[in-house]
């Protein structure tokens, strides 16, 4: 399952998440950022990068941020939200990843 932005997210002028996202599945209004969930490959770099800790996986979230998962995919496949990030920010390279692809960049080698 994909990463959910939440209610944190509400305002935030920080864009440390949107520059580590390794496959642009982030998309924003102006208000916040969704992840498409058809998309997002769960690397956790977004959540890791967020200042206002507000990615979560939906497994951990309550009852009452249930809500985000639907918002998320809702939104990130609308016409107005649906503007690729495009910031002229270079993507990250770690040393992790030399070798791999970039969906599986991010994610530890099997077992």
């Amino acid at each position: 399952m994909a990463l959910v932005v939440t209610e944190k997210c509400y305002d935030c002028k920080h864009e440390d998440c949107l520059a580590v996202c390794p496959i642009d599945c982030m998309f924003s209004d102006e208000h916040r950022t969704y992840i498409s969930l058809d998309e997002c490959i769960d690397c956790l770099c977004c959540a890791l990068a967020c200042p206002r800790g507000a990615i979560f996986p939906p497994s951990v979230l309550g009852p009452d941020d249930q809500k985000w998962v639907d918002i998320n995919a809702q939104k990130a496949r609308s016409s107005e939200t649906r503007r690729r990030v495009a910031r002229g920010l270079p993507r990250p390279t770690p040393k992790a990843s030399q070798g791999r692809s970039a969906a599986t960049a991010y994610r530890p080698p099997p077992g």
